[in-house]
């Protein structure tokens, strides 16, 4: 555990979390990293970040399945990042879904990554808490890389909104939403700054609930800034209007026959026949002259 320490890392040297079992490795509360040119953090166990700065020109990798950047639990972070970082493992793995168990993750709450490149590879992810308690997070240069996932956890109607400078979303990436909420809502997740807006992704909700239709969409651009959303809507009940509409459907041929039928009878000439006299018939009288 290393609170409220500054840790200054010299050219070519190193940080290593080695893989444990149990827990976390070490705990970084209210401290400093400093790193200068070609240095580097390896990740790859779990290492806890809160409230702490690391600046520097130097790089952090999590390059191991399970291992992890967190940010403790329930705790908000308030980390600030100012390096690269690379959550990129070498063989793609199943989907983390919500645990990310096989598969590299750097959590956000909070964090301020405004200086920061963080780049996510193939079967890893990067998750970032909604809730209000953590805030907004801020990312520099953020890149989802095919086969990465990017991930909104506690997702509800008062989640904050998080933001990037520079956003690439692969279309081969996956856009996953954790919520519980069983509300309506339409909630914006990430607003970056873009003049195109990127529509195509793979959609994953977790816990979207009964009753409800949940999405996630793009939004924009609305002055130079697009917008990654989620909406939930109450499902309606169509039952009648799909019975009204299968009996207009059910009126139409009655209707049309029922033209025909009109059609043709206004058409159709009435039969004259002849006239025959019923009264009998008698020879004439011939007429003579008078006298």
């Amino acid at each position: 555990l290393a609170t409220s320490t500054t840790f200054t890392m010299q050219t070519g040297a190193s940080m290593v979390f080695t893989p444990v079992t149990g827990g976390a490795l070490i705990v970084f509360t209210s401290s400093i990293i400093t790193m200068v040119d070609g240095t580097t953090i390896v990740i790859l166990s779990l290492a806890v970040f809160t409230r702490t700065r690391v600046t520097g020109r130097g790089r952090c990798s999590c390059n191991q399945a399970g291992a992890r950047i967190g940010h403790g639990t329930n705790v908000p972070s308030g980390n600030a990042w100012g390096i690269t970082i690379n959550i990129i493992t070498s063989t793609l793995r199943r989907r983390l879904a919500t645990s990310f168990t096989s598969g590299s993750e750097l959590q956000w709450c909070g964090d301020d990554g405004s200086a920061s490149a963080v780049t996510v590879g193939s079967g890893d992810g990067i998750s970032i808490d909604t809730q209000a308690a953590c805030g907004a997070s801020q990312a520099g240069t953020l890149t989802i890389q095919s086969g990465g996932y990017l991930v909104f956890r506690e997702v509800t109607a008062s989640s904050v909104t998080s933001t990037a400078t520079s956003f690439t979303l692969s279309t081969s990436a996956t856009v996953e939403v954790i919520t519980t909420s069983a509300a309506a809502l339409d909630v914006t997740l990430l607003s970056y700054t873009a003049t195109t807006c990127f529509s195509t992704w793979t959609s994953n909700i977790d816990s979207c609930q009964s009753g409800y239709t949940c999405s996630i969409y793009s939004s924009g651009p609305t002055s130079g800034q697009c917008m990654l959303k989620f909406k939930s809507e109450l499902q309606t009940d169509n039952s009648n209007g799909s019975l009204y509409g299968l009996l207009g459907l059910l009126a139409i041929p009655i209707a049309l026959c029922a033209v025909c039928i009109i059609s043709r009878m206004a058409k159709t000439k009435p039969v004259s026949y002849p006239v025959v006299s019923t009264e009998p018939a008698y020879p004439s009288v011939p007429k003579y002259p008078t006298m």
